[in-house]
């Protein structure tokens, strides 16, 4: 049961903090729509 919990360990963190950063080392941006002046408002 251990090795099992432990196999979940890494996948759990991956979840918690997803990459900022592609392979490539560029930053990934969200992926929302462009702030338009009504969402600003």
């Amino acid at each position: 049961m251990n090795q099992g919990s432990s196999s979940q360990s890494p996948a759990r963190k991956l979840k918690v903090r997803p990459r900022k950063y592609n392979e490539d080392g560029s930053l990934i941006l969200p992926v929302h729509p462009e702030p338009t002046p009504a969402t600003s408002h």
